[in-house]
């Protein structure tokens, strides 16, 4: 009688565990199913353009000069170190990254510590403050565009109001990169400001009262 009841408790225990490693097994396939597609893609889209022109750039291709095909190595690489364009284009994306990734954590960080103050008034206009984020990026440039270009923007309206004489935002070197690290400023602040309220939100409140 008792072995009987063991056995009946070995087999039950059994056949729970093959329920509950059947049950892993399908939750497994269930997640590969729906990772290979998109692996798929990624790698068609991304992975093998990007192995494509890495071949590319060791050949000596042109296409405004079409020819022979052959291999030249690291030539292009190094014949791109010699050049002064080169280096001040990497100048100009080390500024152009430090200052809209400062503007953005710091824009970011007021406008979350203000919403994180449950006013109603700042409840109301949440939704406000994600609209640059979501809009797509054509829009985004077709709207800095034209507040940029000086014959019909409002900036350089609202500067002749005051006597000062609107500087051409896009051909000058300096005005240029300032119109771009404000465009793209406004347009990802968003995204840094929802990921620091998030995190102001799971604080605590009891250490934040006692400090």
């Amino acid at each position: 009688m008792v072995e009987t009841r063991v056995e009946r408790q070995v087999a039950q225990t059994l056949a729970e565990d093959g329920k509950r490693a059947g049950w892993t097994g399908q939750r497994e396939r269930t997640y590969v199913a729906y990772a290979v597609p998109a692996l798929l893609i990624l790698f068609v889209v991304t992975i093998v353009p990007t192995l494509f022109l890495f071949g590319t750039s060791l050949t000596n291709l042109n296409p405004s000069k079409p020819g022979t095909l052959r291999f030249i190595g690291l030539q292009n690489y190094l014949l791109l170190l010699q050049q002064d364009r080169f280096w001040n284009s990497i100048w100009v994306q080390v500024r152009l990254s430090f200052w809209t990734v400062s503007l953005q954590l710091l824009i970011g960080l007021g406008i979350a510590l203000l919403l994180n103050s449950r006013l109603r008034f700042l409840e109301l206009v949440r939704s406000l403050f994600i609209i640059p984020m979501v809009l797509p990026p054509v829009v985004v440039a077709i709207i800095w565009k034209v507040l940029f270009v000086p014959n019909i923007s409002p900036i350089n309206w609202a500067l002749s109001l005051a006597g000062i004489q609107g500087p051409a935002w896009l051909v000058h070197p300096f005005w240029a990169l300032f119109a771009i690290i404000v465009a793209e400023t406004w347009e990802w602040f968003p995204f840094t400001m929802l990921m620091l309220l998030a995190a102001l939100q799971m604080m605590p409140e009891e250490p934040l009262e006692a400090a």
